[in-house]
């Protein structure tokens, strides 16, 4: 009950979302429609704007559902990834190429796969570490890209 509800709440937030950041620029363009003659090409324009408008809105509460799923999908990658549960976000991130989400499927794996290795780098440096092996240990460390959850790990560890 708990994910449906959550799933629900998500896509309702989407929805309003959606309508406010469309429907006040219809707004505006329906308040200067409303000044001008109707026909005159002021006003044909404005509504040919605010017709554009609605089709974009049209088509973005159709696709809602979908956007919805897809950033509960990435969402819950993200996490999995951030507790180092690599394999489970990996079969979470492939739900992106099945829904044919291939842009973003390659754009988080890429992420996941920097991290996964980031990881291991650092399993690997700290194991040479107690072997005694610094230099070693050292040179691994700094090949682990700053910008992963093991590189921050890596930046804490003190080599003798």
């Amino acid at each position: 009950m708990g994910s449906l509800s959550g799933s629900f709440g998500a896509l309702v937030l989407e929805f309003i979302k959606t309508t406010f950041m469309i429907a006040l620029p219809v707004i505006f363009i329906f308040g200067y429609a409303k000044r001008r003659t109707k026909y005159s090409l002021p006003w044909i324009i404005a509504v040919m704007l605010m017709l554009l408008f609605c089709g974009f809105y049209i088509s973005r509460v159709l696709t809602l559902p979908e956007r919805v799923a897809t950033k509960s999908i990435v969402r819950d990658g993200i996490s999995l990834v951030a507790e180092g549960k690599y394999e489970a976000a990996e079969n979470r991130f492939k739900e992106l190429e099945v829904k044919g989400e291939l842009q973003e499927f390659e754009k988080r794996m890429a992420v996941l796969n920097n991290e996964r290795n980031a990881s291991i780098n650092l399993d690997q440096a700290k194991q040479l570490i107690e072997k005694g092996d610094y230099a070693e240990a050292e040179r691994i460390l700094k090949l682990i890209p700053r910008n992963t959850r093991a590189g921050q790990a890596a930046r804490e560890i003190k080599i003798p």
